[in-house]
């Protein structure tokens, strides 16, 4: 009984840390679809909060085309969803009330000294609210606990 009650725990953890890297996975297939050309899955992601996408839907993908193409690749961009207790309670409050509580934060490594902050939603599937590039320093001071 003790075993299982350890496997069960172990699993859950397993499971809840696949579920919130979600979000991660979903930036990484933006990446990828950027670089493939996909313009339909970035039309889709990027539609429900910017409202010229189709305009801009060229120089969005060359943008993060050259994102992911100048990191050899979107693994070693290290994307990684931040946690509300990663986070300053004032970027926790304003995220809050932008997106009604329905946000995930994920950043991404642009280079050596610069970070992406990408902000999803989620409606059944995730799109893009927003996305600003951030020095390291502004970064650490602005937005991580």
């Amino acid at each position: 009984m003790k075993r299982i009650a350890i496997v069960l725990l172990i699993s859950s953890f397993f499971v809840s840390g696949c579920m919130n890297q979600a979000s991660a996975s979903v930036v990484e297939d933006i990446y990828r679809a950027a670089q493939t050309g996909d313009e339909d899955y970035i039309r889709t992601v990027f539609d429900e909060n910017y409202e010229s996408i189709d305009e801009n839907l060229e120089e969005v993908m060359e943008q993060l085309a050259s994102e992911v193409s100048e990191m050899y690749g979107a693994t070693n961009m290290s994307l990684k969803e931040l946690r509300q207790r990663e986070l300053q309670t004032e970027v926790i409050q304003t995220l809050d009330k932008r997106y009604e509580e329905n946000w995930y934060l994920v950043v991404g490594r642009l280079d050596d000294d610069h970070v992406i902050l990408w902000t999803l939603q989620s409606d059944g599937y995730y799109f893009v609210a927003d996305r600003e590039k951030l020095s390291n320093d502004a970064y650490h001071k602005t937005v991580l606990d």
